[in-house]
């Protein structure tokens, strides 16, 4: 990795991309011919036509393609981010140790502004939102977004956390009664609220100061993804866990060292993901999330003998129900749309070749009637620990870690063994970060051996 000296500066790599075809023939290693064909086709679509859902447990199938990040000489300064906090509620309680102030804008002074004294409760009718001031008469407020800010730039308390800046209160659905919570504030204030809830307390600050840039990085591509809706992430594991204000001295400060500093490749925002653990066998992020990320060097997967210390480096065995995983298996298939939502019971499940790291690239289910159905191998991660109602919750140590197990089926069960790692594996891993870091790595060694290739490039 090339280290950037802080000012902004060109950068020219050189890569060669890849290929459909030669995408494809990473994928198959060790598959079937069947399966391969598959695999081919559903690369040759995706590489052709481009596309995918934005959820992290794409399938492969046919969506809008992938999105680059950033280009780097577009920031014109800190940006903003749109972090939705609460999905589809009826209701919010706001408290305060100051007036708040609500507004249908932007906050600015020539915009309708009120002040209200906490707490305040707000709700949505079909036509307005219900604005309660204590034991007050409920004030009605149209129907448009709503701005709400402390008046003296306090945090503002929902739900028991601490949030800075401004909250926007969006409506879901035309006349509909529930909205989203979206907390928009510029990204360094971001990050340390994400740091706090990544790393541990106590780990080493270069490993706080790898994950401040990589966090950055990612949550900037996915700004760039997103640019078409109100938000740009979430706040939980669907995008990168956000917990509000941090008063961690140690996330704070990896945030300030790092300040405006992402990873780069071919002068764009390169899209950082990131997993607790890879178990020593890092997965391609082409493999990991078909169809939403290009085959980017950075992003290839490798062999490592860090991130030992992790009680999930080699984990197992977990047995479940054979009835049950099949009915779960189907569930997330009809919840997600997916054509193994019509599987009829399960009679065998076979890995459908591997990476170069030993990794599973994806699945076979084989039902009852002998009809197959492809899963790459997050789906089938996501798949087998789909939580609805309806199914039974499963405890901790019945959850499937990461996808990189070996299956096996009995009459009654079915038991997943040899199990590596906690998480998708691709880029970063957290707890090798950690290691690598108390060995004396800087943040930027511990970057250039997790996405090689990339720089460190600091755009603010």
């Amino acid at each position: 990795m090339i280290e950037s000296s802080g000012s902004k500066r060109s950068v020219q790599i050189g890569e060669v991309k890849p290929t459909g075809f030669e995408v494809a023939a990473k994928l198959m290693v060790g598959c079937g011919r069947d399966t391969r064909s598959v695999i081919l086709w559903s690369i040759m679509v995706i590489s052709v036509t481009g596309g995918c859902s934005p959820s992290p447990d794409t399938d492969l199938g046919l969506h809008r393609g992938p999105v680059s990040g950033p280009a780097i000489a577009s920031f014109q300064g800190e940006p903003l981010i749109r972090v939705r906090i609460m999905a589809m509620v009826p209701d919010v309680s706001v408290e305060c140790n100051s007036p708040i102030l609500i507004g249908s804008d932007d906050g600015s002074p020539s915009t309708q502004v009120r002040t209200f004294e906490p707490p305040v409760t707000i709700s949505l009718r079909h036509d307005a939102f219900v604005i309660t001031e204590g034991q007050s008469r409920p004030f009605l407020w149209s129907r448009s977004d709503l701005a709400v800010w402390a008046h003296d730039g306090t945090p503002l308390f929902l739900n028991g956390r601490s949030y800075t800046s401004v909250m926007r209160f969006i409506p879901v659905y035309p006349q509909g009664t529930q909205f989203d919570v979206v907390n928009e504030l510029p990204i360094e204030q971001y990050l340390p609220g994400v740091l706090e809830q990544e790393l541990y307390p106590r780990w080493h600050p270069a490993a706080y100061r790898a994950q401040a840039i990589a966090a950055r990085s990612y949550a900037l591509w996915e700004r760039q993804l997103h640019q078409d809706r109100h938000y740009d992430l979430e706040s939980s594991t669907d995008s990168q866990v956000f917990g509000g204000v941090s008063l961690r001295p140690r996330a704070q400060r990896a945030a300030l060292d790092t300040r405006g500093q992402v990873l780069v490749y071919q002068q764009r925002v390169l899209p950082a993901f990131y997993s607790s653990c890879s178990g020593g066998r890092g997965q391609d992020g082409v493999v990991a999330f078909p169809g939403r990320v290009e085959d980017l060097p950075p992003l290839r997967g490798r062999r490592h003998g860090w991130g030992r210390t992790s009680p999930y480096y080699d984990w197992g065995p977990v047995e479940r129900s054979r009835s049950m995983l099949s009915r779960r298996i189907a569930t997330w298939g009809q919840y997600r749309q997916h054509p193994v939502g019509r599987m009829d019971g399960l009679r065998g499940i076979h890995v459908a070749g591997q990476s170069r790291t030993g990794r599973p690239v994806a699945f076979v289910i084989l039902d009852q009637q002998g009809r197959e159905f492809l899963l790459s191998a997050e789906s089938f991660r996501f798949s087998v620990n789909f939580q609805e109602d309806g199914l039974t919750m499963l405890r901790s140590d019945q959850l499937l870690r990461s996808s990189n197990v070996v299956v096996e089926l009995t009459d009654r069960s079915v038991r997943f063994t040899g199990g590596r790692g906690f998480g998708h594996g691709v880029g970063l891993c957290q707890w090798s970060a950690q290691e690598m870091a108390q060995h004396g790595y800087s943040e930027r060694s511990i970057l250039g051996f997790f996405y090689p290739t990339s720089q460190v490039f600091r755009v603010y």
